[in-house]
């Protein structure tokens, strides 16, 4: 599978504005109370960034990228389902688990039954406030609490939860959806440059893994994401994000870069980006230069 290779066609052909339009007819009264829902977060993100204006989202666009968003990551999900879990769970023990460069450990992979109630617990513990840095980038990101749903599209999928957000430099949700018997957790995020034009659009989905991190898998990465909880060395909590960069090449699957972000639920202090060895090579960081304090 070459989803890296096959993505723009996929994105590009998919979708049409009669799609958007009937993605959300299924059962008036449901689809009338999603829409409100959708009004709420995007006032309740509107006013804790004044970019969302920047970028040109009104609320009618913001509407239609919500849906654009889970048809294209539900699409994502099914041309990646030949993506066997057993590599990644693989990967994640060989390069991540045991890494040595790890300011924070992850849990060993063990994949896990998603079902409505697991995934809303595990996306809801990410709600709130976070602060941290993306690369070179300081971001805050707003995570808004899960609501739940019942909206049927067309394909045959029903958005059962969604989770709203702010990612820094755009927007996005998580998505419940079932599909066949099945609970999946999707996500799509769009990126915004400085003249407030889309960037990038980034869809993927997620396995759940033993105590609720989730792990997620994108056209070109794999990451953990988890919430620490305070204790008596720390009074906020974390937010970890530990990942690979990978790709397919002409040996097959290839990881080219390990990562890890932590964000904080204040802004007092805000956690570097720490670029982790893999493939043998220990990263250049040291654990006791991992936080900056704000200047």
């Amino acid at each position: 599978m070459k989803v890296s290779l096959c993505m723009g066609v996929v994105l590009l052909t998919i979708f049409s504005s009669s799609a958007f339009e009937s993605a959300h007819r299924t059962g008036s009264v449901e689809s009338h109370r999603l829409t409100e829902q959708l009004s709420l977060d995007y006032h309740r993100l509107v006013s804790f960034s004044e970019d969302i204006g920047l970028y040109g989202v009104e609320e009618s666009l913001y509407a239609e990228l919500f849906w654009k968003g889970v048809k294209a990551s539900f699409q994502f999900h099914l041309i990646s389902s030949r993506f066997d879990p057993a590599i990644i769970c693989q990967l994640i023990n060989t390069k991540l688990w045991s890494n040595p460069d790890l300011q924070y450990p992850v849990k060993q992979a063990a994949l896990k039954t998603i079902s409505a109630s697991l995934a809303n617990e595990a996306l809801n513990r990410f709600s709130g406030t976070w602060f941290g840095k993306w690369r070179n980038d300081r971001v805050n990101h707003l995570w808004l609490p899960v609501r739940q749903a019942y909206v049927e599209d067309e394909v045959g999928f029903a958005v059962i939860g969604f989770q709203s957000c702010f990612t820094g430099d755009g927007i996005g949700w998580n998505y419940v959806v079932e599909w066949q018997g099945e609970t999946m957790i999707l996500g799509f995020v769009y990126h915004f440059n400085e003249a407030g034009s889309i960037s990038a659009e980034n869809p993927h989905y997620a396995f759940l893994n033993q105590g609720d991190q989730l792990i997620w898998v994108s056209d070109n990465h794999i990451y953990y994401e988890s919430v620490c909880d305070s204790d008596d060395q720390r009074d906020t909590p974390l937010y970890t994000i530990t990942g690979v960069q990978y790709k397919f090449g002409s040996k097959g699957f290839e990881v080219s870069e390990g990562f890890q972000a932590i964000y904080q639920s204040e802004a007092k202090k805000k956690p570097i980006f720490q670029r982790l060895g893999i493939n043998g090579r220990n990263s250049s960081l040291k654990k006791n230069a991992f936080i900056i304090e704000d200047s």
